[in-house]
């Protein structure tokens, strides 16, 4: 775990000494409705106990997580507790930073661990669970953003802007995004997230990927994985495919370009910059470029649609107007292809995003 100063200066170290599970139940009724809808409640607690030299301390992490049908019946329920024994040091550590360390730094740094140990629980259902990243996100004085996982340069971040930057920086790429923009009449630069780009709000945003705990790489922005979890499955050339880790857990397998069967957990950053890179050019091109000239703008009503929210056929062509029996050959190879992808993501990743 990394070392945090504190208001004096110093450092304050965080060492783990041992964990364990002490405590799981597993139960489901024995009567499963099918036809419903389900919610997925979770909820995390911790608690600390320090020794008397006020160096060691246990630290106790509460799960209580819950499926439940449109009719308050558990399709599940499951309890545990997995706890570690730390040692923390360094000079005049206040209680604010001895709190964020037991109640927050500790349980993240536990997180993959108990990921691994819910997982391992459940897949064996029909609803295999998947804890997010942000899963301890809100337990210290509610701030969603109070665990800072960021590493690396400060002045430099991977992210959507970064590439595009990048892209910008040679003839070739700067006139594709000035023609690109002037069709979009707008700046592509003032873009801050995948999330902004205009074609996201009508293919992207509809191929929701898992939640999952990639391996930190420094200079990486928290929003990277989303991203590139999107143009990988939205991309018919990656071949993307979930598969099951050594370690048990889901993961994404893909084929594109200089990249034969590679595992996302096993790139770099070098890798992770390249990827980006082409992936990002080949959605401008073959998706972002294809879908501005193909269609008509979608009406706002439709674009209302919450971010992974399941989308028929129907839907989708309706979002482009675009009808099948009036349109080209080559047009409806193109939608049918997209939500194809759609199609298949769903498919893959559903219940692991329940």
């Amino acid at each position: 775990m990394k070392s945090q100063k504190n208001s004096q200066g110093s450092e304050p170290t965080c060492c783990l000494i041992k964990q364990f599970l002490e405590h799981l139940t597993f139960e489901t009724p024995l009567v499963f409705q099918p036809n419903s809808d389900f919610r997925t409640e979770i909820k995390p607690s911790v608690s600390s106990a320090s020794h008397e030299d006020g160096r060691y301390h246990l630290v106790k992490v509460e799960m209580n997580i819950s499926i439940m049908t449109d009719t308050n019946t558990p399709v599940f329920r499951l309890s545990m507790v997995y706890s570690a024994v730390v040692a923390v040091g360094g000079e005049r550590i206040t209680d604010e930073e001895l709190h964020k360390i037991l109640h927050l730094d500790v349980p993240q740094q536990l997180l993959s661990y108990i990921r691994n140990v819910v997982w391992r629980i459940t897949r064996e259902t029909d609803f295999p669970l998947m804890l997010n990243d942000d899963t301890f996100g809100q337990l210290v004085n509610g701030d969603e953003n109070g665990y800072d996982n960021k590493n690396g340069s400060e002045d430099y971040s991977l992210s959507f802007h970064t590439v595009i930057s990048e892209m910008n920086s040679f003839d070739e790429g700067a006139e594709f995004l000035k023609n690109y923009s002037r069709a979009l009449k707008t700046d592509i630069l003032g873009f801050s997230s995948f999330e902004q780009l205009p074609t996201f709000q009508t293919y992207y945003r509809f191929i929701s990927p898992i939640p999952y705990h990639y391996p930190e790489i420094d200079g990486c922005d928290p929003n990277l994985w989303p991203m590139l979890f999107r143009l990988l499955f939205g991309n018919p050339k990656a071949k993307c495919e979930l598969i099951n880790s050594k370690k048990g857990l889901p993961e994404l397998k893909f084929c594109y370009k200089k990249y034969c069967d590679y595992q996302v957990s096993e790139l770099d950053f070098a890798d992770l910059s390249d990827l980006l890179f082409d992936l990002l050019t080949d959605a401008l091109i073959e998706v972002s470029v294809k879908l501005l000239f193909r269609s008509t703008k979608a009406s706002e009503s439709e674009l209302e649609w919450s971010v992974g929210q399941l989308i028929t056929k129907e839907q989708f062509f309706r979002l482009h107007n675009f009808v099948p029996y009036t349109a080209t050959e080559e047009d409806r190879e193109f939608f049918e292809m997209l939500y194809a992808r759609i199609k298949g993501c769903d498919i893959q990743t559903y219940l692991y995003r329940l």
